[in-house]
């Protein structure tokens, strides 16, 4: 009987131990326990399992051996019918003197002995049974603990995972930051090119309003050069009428003295050297036109290649000036007569070294009225 309670707390606390093992296990469990479970598992369960089979073995054969009781019988058919390893122990009657302490016959019989072999095999596939839980206990202990590791290197993993992604993202930052800064480089530069770019526009803005100046200058220049050579031409004119008229009245005074009767000639020295004065000063007059004229062309021409060498530095440096420092330009209201010796000429405009005095205007009639 001892050994069958023996066998039923053992398997009691087997299961009992299996399933706490498995609570702690699943729950993380803490240290005592793991130390426990490591007291209680393996090979130690099997030593006190053998020990404690071994014991009531031993128990069992001393009292059948030596212990002469009376006979004990159990209180009915029923109770027999009812006891199990595990349905409890019969009724206790304290007042039968006959009786065991569990209430059972002390007298060993065959149906007894049947009876213990029968709950021996009984026990024996109990504990096989046991055996065979605790080893699925063992192996889902050991796949916990490979779980646990698992687990282990995967927080690990994760850790260092984590780290990594932190580094990582320290250096991405720093990457961004640099990125940052060569960006904000470059769009200084690019506001420098701009503020250059914009100097240049103005520049050549200028350029092209000085061009445009040098431009109409130039024009201005042609308009005033063709006004000019019309003015030449118009003083050529001029000059050749008054050659004419002087040559005409230089032939019709001649005439006229010659046409004279030897009587109407003048026969004293005095006359001959009037004369010959008026000739004299009539051929100085003549003289002085022909080097008016030719000064009056030289002066065109020197005006002409003044203007055109003018444009030609007006439109290479694009400055703008006066066609002549020593001329003046054409001002209507500021007339400048010339020589006109006889007088009958219209007003021309030229140079100022190409005026007259009023101390050296000699004319014709002032000669012929001399005479």
């Amino acid at each position: 009987m001892k050994m069958d309670v023996l066998i039923a707390v053992s398997c009691m606390a087997a299961s009992s131990y299996a399933a706490e093992t498995s609570s702690v296990v699943e729950d993380g469990g803490s240290w005592v326990w793991k130390w426990l479970s490591f007291m209680l598992s393996r090979s130690s369960v099997y030593v006190t399992l053998v020990a404690i089979i071994l014991f009531n073995f031993a128990a069992t054969f001393f009292k059948n051996k030596f212990l002469k009781t009376s006979h004990l019988n159990l209180d009915g058919e029923n109770d027999r019918k009812h006891w199990s390893m595990h349905s409890g122990q019969p009724k206790w009657n304290p007042h039968d003197s006959k009786l065991g302490i569990h209430g059972t016959n002390c007298t060993p019989s065959d149906d007894d002995t049947e009876s213990i072999k029968e709950r021996l095999r009984e026990a024996e596939v109990t504990m096989a049974a046991i055996k065979a839980e605790l080893e699925q206990t063992k192996k889902t202990n050991l796949s916990l603990e490979n779980s646990l590791e698992e687990l282990e290197r995967d927080r690990s993993n994760s850790e260092e995972v984590l780290i990594k992604m932190k580094m990582a993202g320290s250096l991405e930052l720093e990457n961004l930051r640099k990125e940052n800064a060569s960006y904000e480089r470059q769009l200084e530069r690019a506001k420098d090119e701009i503020n250059s770019l914009t100097r240049k526009m103005e520049v050549l803005q200028r350029e092209a309003r000085i061009s445009e100046s040098a431009l109409s200058d130039q024009q201005n220049l042609m308009d005033r050069l063709e006004t000019t050579r019309a003015e030449m031409e118009a003083i050529k004119t001029q000059l050749k009428g008054i050659k004419i008229e002087r040559d005409t009245a230089v032939r019709l005074a001649s005439e006229q003295i010659y046409k004279m009767t030897p009587d109407e000639r003048p026969i004293d020295t005095g006359s001959m050297h009037r004369r010959e004065l008026i000739e004299e000063m009539i051929d100085m007059e003549l003289k002085r036109m022909r080097e008016e004229v030719e000064a009056n062309e030289r002066n065109q021409e020197q005006l002409l290649s003044r203007a055109e060498s003018y444009m030609e530095t007006t439109l290479n440096s694009g400055v703008e000036g006066d066609v002549d420092a020593g001329c003046t330009s054409y001002d209507p209201s500021s007339p400048i007569i010339h020589r006109n010796a006889l007088g009958d000429a219209p007003p021309v405009y030229n140079c100022p070294d190409d005026t007259f005095s009023p101390t050296t205007h000699i004319t014709t009639e002032t000669a012929l009225t001399a005479t």
